[in-house]
């Protein structure tokens, strides 16, 4: 089992569950096994991966195809638009 902690950012913050835990490391999610692709937490949020610029885990920027284990901190950040 790995618990993966979530913190989404700008226009994906409306697909988190972090008011129920609390700003800080985000939110847990919870997967049957020890390691998980990072891609594999967008649908558990319903976020679709379209809408998603770049994560971070742990602090590093990372592929959406990264892998994460337990404990990690995932950091999803949105598309920005601006003129």
């Amino acid at each position: 089992m790995a618990v993966v902690w979530v913190r989404t950012y700008g226009s994906l913050s409306s697909y988190s569950v972090e008011e129920d835990v609390g700003k800080g490391d985000g939110a847990p999610l919870v997967f049957q096994g020890r390691r998980v692709k990072v891609g594999e937490v967008f649908p558990r949020l319903h976020i679709p991966e379209e809408a998603v610029s770049f994560v971070a885990i742990n602090g590093a920027k990372a592929a959406k195809d990264a892998w994460v284990t337990d404990g990690d901190k995932v950091a999803i950040f949105p598309l920005v638009a601006g003129g």
